[in-house]
C-alpha cells in the first residue's frame, strides 16, 4: 500500500478476492474501500485512518459482497515497510470465509446442545414439577368451592369469600411462577445476561426439586451467607447449572440405604466473588473422577450422555467464574463454583 500514490499493488490472490480481471492488481485504495459492505466501511476507514496517522500495524475483519450477492468476510493485516518511514505499507489479505461458516455452525451447535441438555435436565424432575403444579392447582379448586359455599350461606359470609379469593390467588402466582421457570428452562431463545439473585436463583431450583427431595427422604439445609447472592448472568444458564447439580446430588443419594441422605447448599462471599458450594451424602467419588467430572462424554451414571457437567461449566466459565468438584469425607461429593460478585 503505497501512501503517496494511494495505491494497493497486490498478488493474484488480491485480484481473485476482490474479483479484479488484472492478475497484478495496482488498484487505488477508494476501490478497496468501496469494495466492502456498507456496514462495514465507516470501521475500515477509521482503522486505515489510525494506522496511517500513527504508523502502526493493524489487523481488522470486514465483509465484501460479491456480485451475485454473496457476502463474504476477509481478515487483512498490515504494517508499515521497514526503511519507508512509513510511506509504504505492506500486508496480507485472506478469505476466511469457511472459517467464519465453521464457527457460526459450531455455536449454533453448542447453543442446540444446551438447549436439548436443559430439556432433558427437566425431563428428569418432571413428576416432581407435575406435583408441585398440582399442589396449588388442588388449593385453587378447594378454595373456589368453599368461597361459592359462604356465598350461598344467609347472609353470605363475605369475610370468609374474600380470604378464600385471597388464597386463590396468591395459589394463581404460585403455580404461574412454577410454569414460567419451566418454560424458561427449556426455551430456545437468545438468553440476556442481567443482575441475578443468586439465593432467590437457589430458592427457586429447591421449590420445583421439593417433591423429588421428600421422595427420597433427603434432609435439606440451606446456609445463604454470602453478603447479597447478587450477580450479573444470563438466569436462564445459572438455572440450569444449579438444576443440573441439585439433580445430580440427588440421583447419588437415590441409592443410599443405612445412612441419612443430606443436602446442603451454602453461598458465601470471597475476595469479590460469590461461592456457591453443594454437598450430598451419595455414593460419592475419588479424585480422579472429580477431576474428570466436567469433562464431555464423561459420566458414573448407567443412562449418562456425559455432557451436562460439561455444559454446565462451559457456562460458568462464559461467566468469568469457576467450577470444581471434590470427594465429601466420609461419604459423598462437593461441587463448588464462583463468580464474581456484582457491586
Amino acid at each position: 500500500w503505497n501512501l503517496s500514490q494511494k495505491t494497493i499493488n497486490g498478488t493474484p490472490e488480491l485480484a481473485r478476492i476482490f474479483n479484479l480481471s488484472d492478475t497484478q492488481p495496482a488498484m487505488p485504495v477508494s476501490v478497496f474501500v468501496d469494495a466492502l459492505h456498507p456496514d462495514d466501511q465507516p470501521r475500515a476507514r477509521r482503522i486505515l485512518e489510525q494506522a496511517v496517522a500513527s504508523r502502526q500495524a493493524f489487523r481488522m475483519e470486514y465483509r465484501m459482497v460479491d456480485p451475485d450477492g454473496k457476502v463474504r468476510h476477509l481478515s487483512c493485516v498490515g504494517e508499515p515497510l521497514a526503511g519507508t518511514g512509513g510511506a509504504v505499507f505492506v500486508g496480507t489479505t485472506i478469505d476466511i470465509t469457511a472459517r467464519r461458516a465453521a464457527d457460526d455452525s459450531l455455536r449454533q451447535a453448542q447453543a442446540e446442545l444446551a438447549r436439548v441438555a436443559r430439556v432433558t435436565t427437566v425431563g428428569q424432575l418432571t413428576s416432581a414439577i407435575a406435583h408441585e403444579i398440582n399442589q396449588p392447582l388442588m388449593s385453587i379448586s378447594s378454595n373456589a368451592g368453599a368461597s361459592l359455599r359462604w356465598l350461598e350461606r344467609d347472609p353470605p359470609q363475605l369475610d370468609r369469600v374474600r380470604s378464600g379469593l385471597q388464597e386463590i390467588a396468591a395459589q394463581s402466582q404460585r403455580a404461574g411462577g412454577i410454569i414460567r421457570g419451566l418454560r424458561a428452562l427449556t426455551c430456545k431463545g437468545v438468553q440476556e445476561s442481567a443482575p441475578l439473585d443468586l439465593h432467590a436463583t437457589i430458592r427457586h431450583i429447591v421449590s420445583i426439586s421439593r417433591s423429588e427431595l421428600e421422595r427420597l427422604e433427603v434432609s435439606l439445609q440451606l446456609v445463604l451467607e454470602a453478603h447479597s447472592g447478587w450477580v450479573h448472568g444470563d438466569a436462564v444458564q445459572l438455572q440450569q447449572v444449579l438444576l443440573n447439580v441439585v439433580v445430580n446430588a440427588l440421583d447419588a443419594m437415590a441409592g443410599v440405604r443405612g445412612r441419612a441422605r443430606n443436602l446442603t447448599i451454602t453461598t458465601a462471599s470471597e475476595h469479590g466473588a460469590v461461592v456457591v458450594r453443594i454437598d450430598d451424602t451419595g455414593s460419592g467419588l475419588d479424585a480422579e473422577g472429580a477431576a474428570k467430572m466436567f469433562e464431555p462424554y464423561y459420566t458414573t451414571k448407567d443412562d449418562g450422555m456425559g455432557m451436562g457437567l460439561a455444559i454446565c461449566r462451559s457456562i460458568i466459565d462464559a461467566h468469568a467464574g469457576s467450577i470444581a468438584a471434590a470427594p465429601r469425607l466420609p461419604h459423598g461429593c462437593s461441587i463448588e463454583f464462583r463468580l464474581p460478585e456484582r457491586v
